[in-house]
């Protein structure tokens, strides 16, 4: 597994934190975390990315994960439009999120995706303070 997930639950904020390597295996796990029940739905979403991520996902991979993504997201019945931020993505990733809107426009009011330089330009437009990572409860990875 190359990627953690902790909650932030005084903030209402999943952290995914993705490391070494992207793979299809680490995308369909996402997927898993997203549609576990007892995974919090209408937290924030907030993605940090190492440096040097290799990304082993091809482009039409990609975009089946996002879509993926964004029919599970809807599916969890939110109650307020998620939001979701990129920080220091891979730009095979970037890509993707900048063509986003073309395909589920903003005013279904389900999901935002931002992609930010910087931690704290991400934290600021999703409105939360600084953390500490490492003090976050960590959110069990099950393997699929």
């Amino acid at each position: 597994m190359t990627f953690t997930t902790r909650l932030d639950h005084g903030q209402r904020l999943a952290v995914f934190h993705w490391k070494d390597t992207l793979s299809q295996y680490d995308l369909n796990q996402n997927l898993h975390v997203l549609r576990a029940l007892d995974f919090p739905a209408h937290y924030d979403l907030i993605h940090l990315f190492d440096e040097e991520i290799d990304v082993q996902i091809d482009h039409n991979n990609i975009v089946a994960h996002a879509i993926e993504r964004q029919r599970t997201l809807q599916e969890r019945d939110i109650t307020h439009q998620l939001r979701s931020a990129f920080v220091a993505a891979p730009a095979s990733l970037t890509l993707l999120v900048e063509i986003w809107p073309l395909f589920f426009p903003e005013t279904d009011r389900s999901l935002l995706i931002r992609i930010f330089d910087t931690l704290d330009e991400a934290l600021d437009w999703l409105g939360r303070a600084p953390f500490d990572e490492t003090t976050l409860e960590a959110y069990p990875l099950r393997e699929v």
